[in-house]
């Protein structure tokens, strides 16, 4: 075609992968497709001017997909739109962020389906509080005529264990605390700042063999001094001499009897 302005030129349509686009290079003007165009090599980067938002936006219907390689992000990541979100599985509109998926072991002693494991680093000021993480949700119930089970900020399921070994699970649990810090004035391995703890949410059945509140033991009397906690006192048992004791500024016992 003869040689025209870019201002005459007809429109595109969007522009199929296999289209092909004139480059020159290196004074000589060479052809390829969309595809090879959109194509970054080793190294390569995508970038904007500075000051300006690098935008990645699906036009229509579809979405934007990563390939099956590690994706590196090396500054602040924000979500902006608020869910429903999910890594490792499809969203699902019942939660706002659901992390699913399965994983492997790697087949050394100690493995985690999820692992948050930050340091945090406290500053001059930094006084009220230091935690690890935070869950400070808020609930809004919806306008209806319906009653609701259960309302919390926090729920622990039973960990769903296929057991497929020739040899046993020493400990199964819900909730595994594996200790407790020394560098307190107080220490504990769970605090209980307020509320009241109910350890079932029914009676145990008079052959029940499980759903008990169990205390620590002693072979013997306790001479130790418990550390203080406010409000509270300690409690153990002796099985030796069936005595039930608590600490209130010495030990005090009760005598059990079958």
């Amino acid at each position: 075609m003869a040689n025209a302005k870019i201002s005459a030129l007809p429109a595109v349509t969007t522009p199929a992968s296999t289209d092909e686009i004139a480059v020159n290079q290196g004074g000589t003007t060479k052809k390829e497709t969309r595809a090879q165009l959109h194509t970054l090599e080793s190294g390569e980067t995508i970038d904007s001017v500075s000051g300006v938002d690098l935008v990645l936006e699906r036009a229509g219907a579809g979405d934007i997909t990563i390939g099956a390689n590690i994706v590196t992000i090396k500054t602040t990541l924000a979500v902006s739109v608020s869910g429903p979100h999910a890594i490792g599985g499809s969203a699902n509109t019942r939660f706002g962020l659901d992390v699913a998926g399965s994983f492997t072991g790697s087949g050394t002693a100690n493995n985690a389906m999820q692992r948050f494991a930050g340091a945090l680093t406290g500053l001059s000021g930094s006084t009220s509080f230091l935690h690890g993480m935070i869950i400070g949700n808020t609930i809004v119930t919806q306008t209806a005529s319906e009653n609701i089970a259960i309302i919390s900020q926090v729920s622990v399921e039973e960990p769903s264990i296929t057991d497929n070994l020739t040899g046993d699970i020493t400990v199964a649990t819900a909730v595994d605390v594996v200790a407790a810090p020394t560098e307190g004035e107080v220490n504990s391995a769970v605090r209980i700042r307020a509320g009241s703890i109910v350890c079932q949410a029914a009676a145990l059945a008079t052959n029940a063999t499980t759903g008990f509140l169990y205390i620590p033991t002693s072979a013997g009397a306790p001479s130790g001094t418990p550390e203080a906690h406010v409000g509270v006192v300690a409690m153990q048992f002796d099985t030796t001499n069936d005595n039930l004791y608590v600490y209130d500024g010495a030990w005090i016992k009760v005598a059990m009897a079958a």
